[in-house]
């Protein structure tokens, strides 16, 4: 922040939240709409992370505090709908008496990947600089995303709606 955009804590400060926001802001989102709408949750999910990608590119390529502000809104915003997307998924796909283990393995990957990243980021600002690492990430991330598609699992995989709501029932009847 300081030796390539000439920014200080404050901005830093301003990205972080602007990033919440976006986090927000997709949640809510995701909340207005009914995820039986998303007709191809697959290839929903690799559209955000190929958009994910491209939003990082742009960090490094315009390397600017402007860009970056906007970058990390968009970012958030992006994340938290993929992140919407993923659980419930997982929710839907994994049969119940399994989704606290794959959860966990779930969480324990991503979670155990972030130390490798940030060294992994580290070595490459230290060795290309910053810019250069952000579009070589970002290049990877929307090149993985694309190659993902390939995938007919990925593409053909549907939201499965529930009998009940298929049918339009809305209130579930004890007794």
């Amino acid at each position: 922040m300081k030796e390539t955009l000439d920014g200080g804590a404050g901005i830093l400060g301003l990205v972080l939240t602007l990033y919440g926001a976006g986090a927000v802001l997709g949640g809510l989102f995701m909340g207005s709409i009914r995820f039986q709408r998303i007709s191809r949750p697959g290839v929903t999910l690799y559209l955000l992370l190929f958009a994910m990608g491209v939003a990082t590119l742009v960090i490094g390529a315009i390397p600017t505090v402007a860009v970056l502000i906007a970058m990390a809104f968009l970012l958030g915003f992006l994340m938290e709908c993929f992140g919407v997307v993923w659980i419930t998924l997982l929710q839907e796909r994994v049969p119940s008496h399994l989704l606290g283990r794959v959860s966990s393995v779930d969480s324990l990957g991503s979670f155990s990947a972030i130390p490798v990243g940030l060294a992994l980021a580290g070595t490459a600002v230290a060795a290309f600089g910053p810019a250069w690492t952000f579009i070589a990430g970002g290049i990877v991330v929307a090149a993985m995303s694309l190659l993902g598609l390939l995938s007919r699992s990925i593409r053909n995989l549907k939201v499965e709606v529930p009998q009940d709501i298929a049918a339009g029932v809305t209130e579930v009847k004890s007794g």
